[in-house]
């Protein structure tokens, strides 16, 4: 899969673990994975919006304790 990396996240957050941004070329809709929240595709994005889910909970963003 081609992406690019943009390295770790310029915000504000604190994070319990090390993460880093990337961006896919072209968004994989069709990978063979067992964890399919792990990548990000146009059904989820479209599930997210219809469920009217304002945090993205349901693609892996919700708010940390800390935000809460």
């Amino acid at each position: 899969m081609d992406f690019e990396c943009l390295g770790a996240p310029t915000n504000k957050r604190k994070y319990k673990q090390s993460y880093e941004l990337i961006r896919f070329k072209n968004y994989p809709d069709d990978v063979p994975i067992k964890n399919f929240r792990l990548v990000p595709s146009y059904k989820r994005m479209c599930i997210t919006i219809l469920k009217n889910d304002t945090s993205c909970q349901y693609m892996g963003f919700g708010q940390t304790k800390d935000e809460l």
